[in-house]
């Protein structure tokens, strides 16, 4: 396998899970009328997943002054002892930023030898 990717993930505490079902009901609206409309959909499927981790990085970024664990230096702490860990054995790990409430990855997977 092997790959390349961006990873974003945040405490499940950030979203209720009506907000998180409102999203998630929308993007498939949305991603189905441009599969619909759309002869070669590929431009606008990219754009709507651009708009669609603006909204949701938006989101998390506006509750950035609440009190999350991660603002804790232990937890963040331990965050990074993890993303670290798997460094050099499974993945090559590029870059990654510990907010309040979310995380931001960049990462290559090694190819299975």
């Amino acid at each position: 396998m092997g790959g390349t990717f961006f990873v974003t993930y945040n405490l499940q505490s950030c979203v209720p899970k009506h907000l998180y079902k409102k999203w998630q009901e929308s993007y498939l609206q949305r991603k189905a009328h441009i599969l619909r409309s759309f002869p070669n959909p590929k431009e606008e499927l990219d754009r709507l997943e651009k708009l669609e981790f603006a909204k949701r990085d938006n989101y998390f970024d506006s509750l950035s002054h609440l009190d999350y664990p991660l603002k804790q230096d232990a937890v963040a702490q331990t965050v990074a002892d993890s993303l670290h860990y798997w460094h050099e054995k499974r993945i090559e790990l590029y870059a990654y930023c510990i907010m309040p409430n979310h995380v931001h990855t960049v990462f290559r997977i090694f190819e299975e030898q």
